[in-house]
């Protein structure tokens, strides 16, 4: 349905009475009334009537509990705006224009000056060349790694064996795998085959959960992401999907020129840095502790970047009895944990100090690292239960 929205700044507003379709008629003084209200909705079917000849249109009738539907207006949308998923206002810029970082699927990481002059992408609309500076990363996809494709064929094809050994040798080996392959996990049918349709959702269910926690994980940033068939190739603007024309990349590293093989090189980013913002809404549940297992927010800083934490909600602190809460800004009646109140929402940079945060916190970055956070807890309360959460929305800017 068809809807017009009209905003209204002041808390006064003028209730217009139309006069007679009578060109001739005067313009008649209109009274002005003082409305309380915030937004009036207009749509099909509306309440509000057309003119009618020879007599003044019906005037708006506003709700008593106009106050009231401000507020809630109000609170809604800072509740939308804090909800908000992770947004660039700003795209970072890379440091060196040349200068790249591959992963590869060993587990190495290299870091240097690319050679060439840009990435070129065969696509069904032809060939498509990203110069280097232009270039944010790039993915292979499965058609890079056809041997891939055959060992998970194979695998699969032994989830229904009748050896009960080889179903659970061939589950094993595609959880292993890991999570990046789902998206191929997901094309294969049970072939009408019992055990082979449950280990089939038994794996997904694996790697999909598998994925969720790896979402986060420092180690595995960016790493985790599903695979596709054909390569991805990211810009500023936009991700280009097709085939890498380049079989291997020679990069200026620091032992040296060094080659790339594609079919050795799980992802490859650039190191961004400069005129950025980014802005994200995390929970933090109660049993998110310093000392023992803080949450990654997935936002990598770099020294220099102004952090902006703002928290809200409360988790029970079940030792102290179940009617017993606590906010992000702790309390000394639950003892404390490394000089922080019980309760304290805190953060740390990678491995390096714990900071207190409370309900609210502007601090600069003093070294690189993933943003993570978590609550003070004392070490012999650790293993009690914390119900509830506290919302956290974070804001990162890079200078």
């Amino acid at each position: 349905m068809l809807k017009k929205h009209f905003s209204f700044c002041g808390i006064t507003a003028a209730v217009i009475v139309i006069t007679s379709m009578n060109l001739s008629a005067q313009e008649e003084q209109v009274e002005e009334v003082p409305i309380a209200f915030s937004r009036i909705e207009l749509q099909e079917g509306s309440p509000i009537a057309p003119p009618s000849v020879g007599g003044p249109a019906r005037p708006v009738r506003v709700q008593e509990d106009g106050k009231k539907k401000d507020a809630k207006k109000k609170q809604d949308d800072k509740k939308a705006k804090s909800d908000e998923p992770l947004k660039k206002k700003q795209d970072r810029k890379p440091v060196n224009p040349k200068q790249v970082v591959f992963h590869l699927w060993d587990g190495n990481v290299i870091t240097g000056d690319l050679t060439t002059d840009g990435v070129t992408v065969i696509t069904e609309f032809g060939d498509l060349k990203v110069p280097v500076e232009k270039l944010y990363g790039f993915r292979p996809g499965l058609n890079s790694f056809p041997e891939l494709q055959e060992k998970i064929k194979n695998l699969v094809a032994k989830l229904g064996d009748k050896d009960f050994n080889e179903r659970e040798r061939s589950h094993k080996a595609i959880v292993n795998m890991g999570p990046q392959f789902l998206m191929e996990i997901y094309q294969y049918e049970d072939g009408g085959n019992a055990e082979r349709k449950r280990h089939l959702k038994e794996i997904r269910d694996e790697l999909e959960n598998m994925a969720e926690d790896m979402e986060n994980d420092d180690s595995e940033e960016g790493g985790a992401v599903a695979m596709i068939r054909g390569d991805s190739v990211q810009t500023k603007d936009f991700t280009i999907v097709g085939k890498i024309k380049e079989a291997t990349f020679i990069v200026k590293s620091k032992y040296g020129p060094l080659n790339i093989n594609l079919a050795d090189i799980k992802y490859m980013d650039r190191p961004l840095t400069g005129g950025g913002e980014v802005r994200k809404t995390v929970k933090i549940p109660g049993n998110t502790m310093l000392g023992k297992n803080m949450k990654s927010t997935g936002i990598r800083v770099q020294k220099g970047d102004v952090i902006t934490i703002r928290a809200s909600g409360q988790i029970t602190m079940t030792p102290w009895g179940s009617n017993r809460t606590s906010g992000p800004e702790g309390s000394s009646r639950y003892s404390n944990y490394q000089k922080f109140n019980g309760g304290t929402l805190v953060m740390q940079i990678g491995d390096g100090k714990a900071v207190g945060v409370g309900a609210k916190k502007t601090i600069k970055a003093n070294k690189n690292g993933l943003l993570k956070l978590g609550i003070a807890i004392p070490t012999s309360y650790m293993n009690y239960s914390y119900p509830g959460e506290y919302k956290v929305v974070l804001k990162v800017e890079s200078k």
